[in-house]
C-alpha cells in the first residue's frame, strides 16, 4: 500500500491504473479528511442548531476564510445541508477581491444562477453568498454580519492559528450581543494550544463554546487516516453498487461520491427522516422516493 498525501488531479491520473498490479494507491487529501471527518461526527450540530422556522428550520452557516479548509467546508455544507425540512443559507468572506470568481470556476454549477438561492419544485433549496475583500478585523466585517442576520453555525479557517482563535472569540461575543447561539469551529493546528484552550472562559466565568478542530495531530493521526470508519463506511456503500474495491481508491468521483453519501445516510437517520434507518427493500414508496 502506498500512501499519497496530494490534492492534486495529476495524481489520479498518473496513479489511475497502478491498482490491480500488487500495489494499492491511497490518495489523502488532508483538508477533505478533516471536514469529512467533522461533518460524520459532529455534522448533527448543524441540524440541532438550525433556527426554528415554518414551514423549514433555517442552518445559517458562516465561513470566515476560502483557502484550502474554508472551501472544502463550503462544498460540504452545500449538499450536507440540503435536508426534508431545513433550508441552507451560507456566508462566505474572504479578504481576496476575487475570491468568489475562483470557487465559482471551481463549483460553477453550484454557483449557477439558475440553482442558487433559486426554488424549483422537487429541489432543495440553499442559498451561497459569498462577501470578497473583506477583512475580519474591520469595521466592514461587523457591518456586513449585521445584515446577514440570524447565525446557527460557523467555520474559521483563515490560516493563522492566532488568528482563527482572536477571530472566534470576537465573534463569539458579537453574537452574544446579538442574542445569536451559533456552534463555531475553529481550525487550530497545534495540538497543545487546542487541548489547553478547550475551556476557555469570559471574564465573568461564562464559557465561549467553541471547538478547536484541524489539530495535527489529529489530523494525521491513524484512526483518521489508516482506520478511519468513515471511510470503511463510504467503501462499504461503494461495494454495494457492485464495483471492484480498486475503483474506489483508484476514481476521485467514486471516493469522494461514496463518502458523501455515508455522511449523509447518518445524518437523514439522525434527523429522523423517515425510512432511513430502514434497508433500501424494506422502504415504502414514498420513503424510497424521499
Amino acid at each position: 500500500s502506498l500512501y499519497i498525501f496530494s490534492t492534486g488531479v495529476e495524481s489520479e491520473l498518473l496513479f489511475q491504473d497502478v491498482s490491480g498490479r500488487g500495489m494499492l494507491i491511497r490518495r489523502i487529501n488532508a483538508r477533505r479528511a478533516l471536514v469529512s471527518q467533522l461533518m460524520y461526527q459532529h455534522g448533527a450540530q448543524l441540524f440541532e442548531n438550525a433556527i426554528p422556522g415554518e414551514p423549514h428550520k433555517q442552518i445559517r452557516a458562516l465561513i470566515l476564510g476560502l483557502g484550502g479548509y474554508g472551501t472544502e467546508m463550503l462544498k460540504a455544507l452545500a449538499w450536507c445541508g440540503q435536508m426534508d425540512g431545513y433550508r441552507l443559507t451560507v456566508h462566505a468572506f474572504d479578504s481576496r477581491l476575487n475570491a468568489s470568481c475562483h470557487f465559482a470556476g471551481e463549483c460553477p454549477e453550484l454557483m449557477s444562477a439558475d440553482r442558487n438561492g433559486v426554488e424549483e419544485e422537487g429541489e432543495s433549496f440553499y442559498h451561497i453568498v459569498i462577501h470578497d475583500n473583506v477583512d475580519v478585523a474591520s469595521s466592514l466585517f461587523e457591518e456586513a454580519l449585521l445584515k446577514t442576520g440570524p447565525i446557527s453555525h460557523v467555520f474559521i479557517s483563515l490560516g493563522n492559528d492566532s488568528l482563527n482563535i482572536k477571530t472566534a472569540v470576537k465573534l463569539r461575543e458579537f453574537c452574544e450581543r446579538q442574542g445569536y447561539d451559533p456552534c463555531i469551529q475553529a481550525v487550530v493546528y497545534d495540538a497543545y494550544k487546542a487541548a489547553h484552550l478547550a475551556d476557555i472562559h469570559n471574564f465573568k466565568g461564562k464559557p465561549y463554546r467553541i471547538s478547536f478542530v484541524g489539530n495535527l495531530d489529529i489530523s494525521f493521526s491513524e484512526q483518521m487516516l489508516l482506520n478511519s470508519e468513515l471511510e470503511q463506511c463510504a467503501l462499504k456503500r461503494h461495494m454495494s453498487y457492485g464495483g471492484p474495491v480498486s475503483d474506489f481508491w483508484s476514481y476521485e468521483y467514486n471516493y469522494r461520491s461514496s463518502t458523501a453519501s455515508a455522511i449523509h445516510q447518518k445524518l437523514r437517520i439522525q434527523c429522523g427522516i423517515p425510512g432511513a434507518d430502514k434497508p433500501v427493500g424494506e422502504r415504502t414508496v414514498e420513503e424510497r422516493d424521499a
